[in-house]
């Protein structure tokens, strides 16, 4: 199976546990049936992207978006040739300076979210991603206004289109994942 395949099954596979959840999961897999370059942000204002949802002993990271000025995870445009999990992976460690790894079990899709950003619309793609225990060193260029927070302080400050990631990240067993973090 190629990662394209291994991708769409896991859209297919994923768990909605709201109406908007389900809704953006059908926005995705009709963009998906409908187009081959739904991961290519110069053909559509529509595309998908990806994020990470860092996890670590010290919470969950956000950071406040330079353009946006909103707080959020970790994440972009996904980059010609490139899988969503791999650019989950690049924007995390672009954004925050810190190693940060998939599950043991690889990649984990944890939520869809489908919103306006400017000008585009993204059909974003979150990763669950495992940080290591350190504070975030982002590089210079990227917004320094960034931390781990934990998820009841992470919920009062972050945009509410992350209300279904923190959701679906308490409904995780997290001591599993936690115990895989050096």
């Amino acid at each position: 199976m190629d990662w394209f395949e291994a991708w769409y099954e896991s859209v297919i596979a994923f768990q909605p546990h709201s109406n908007q959840q389900e809704a953006d999961q059908k926005m995705i897999l009709d963009e998906a049936r409908r187009r081959t370059d739904i991961f290519d942000r110069y053909s559509n204002p529509r595309h998908c992207t990806a994020s990470a949802i860092i996890i670590g002993p010290r919470g969950i990271i956000l950071h406040n978006h330079k353009k946006f000025r909103i707080w959020i995870q970790p994440g972009g445009h996904i980059d010609q040739g490139e899988n969503p999990w791999d650019c989950a992976l690049r924007e995390s460690a672009e954004e925050t300076g810190l190693k940060a790894v998939h599950p043991a079990n690889g990649p984990q899709l944890v939520n869809l979210s489908c919103h306006q950003a400017g000008e585009h619309y993204h059909m974003d793609l979150q990763y669950l991603l495992l940080g290591e225990n350190r504070e975030p060193v982002p590089p210079e260029g990227e917004s320094q206004e960034i931390g781990w927070f934990q998820i009841k302080e992470a919920r009062s400050i972050a945009d509410p289109s992350l209300a279904g990631t923190f959701e679906n990240v308490m409904r995780l067993d997290l001591t599993e994942y936690l115990t895989q973090i050096d």
